[in-house]
């Protein structure tokens, strides 16, 4: 009769597939590295398929993250606090591979709600002279100068009617 010990260990790493690129924060001249950006996957119509909050971006706008999700045709989409959501589409996720996605986003959304409209026009003037100190309205500086100027305005104003991709 023949015994034997055998064991072994099995890692299942998940698929990974890294996605890099630059997003241009549009309009903004203060610290972009202080600016978190939160990045979705989305099918080619549009099916929300993985969400990365927060990706941290260096002094010139680049970032970095894994995701398990793989496919062609697919769409990575960028926002930040006062940027309306675009996206870079057609774009094909392999696994161990990288991929590229550069994203410019429109300023001017004060109030988050994925459309540039008189509501952040308001929302920015009636902040208006506000400077960081506390109960400030941080969303009301576009421009990430530390005041809310004529500039904000400028920026909404110009930006009006940009929207959310998705």
């Amino acid at each position: 009769s023949w015994t034997s010990d055998f064991s072994f260990t099995l890692n299942l790493l998940p698929n990974q597939v890294t996605i890099t690129g630059t997003v241009s924060l549009g309009d903004f001249v203060g610290n972009v590295a202080a600016e978190p950006i939160d990045f979705e996957i989305r099918s080619f119509n549009g099916q929300l398929l993985d969400t990365i909050p927060n990706v941290a971006l260096d002094a010139s706008g680049n970032y970095s993250f894994t995701t398990a999700v793989t496919g062609s045709s697919l769409r990575v989409c960028a926002r930040g606090l006062t940027w309306v959501k675009k996206q870079a589409s057609n774009l094909t996720l392999t696994f161990g591979q990288t991929t590229t996605a550069n994203i410019v986003l429109p300023n001017g959304d004060a109030d988050e709600s994925g459309e540039v409209d008189a509501v952040d026009i308001d929302r920015v003037i009636a902040h208006f002279g506000e400077t960081p100190t506390p109960g400030w309205d941080r969303n009301s500086d576009l421009d990430g100068t530390g005041e809310v100027d004529a500039i904000d305005i400028d920026i909404v104003i110009s930006n009006f009617g940009a929207t959310d991709d998705f």
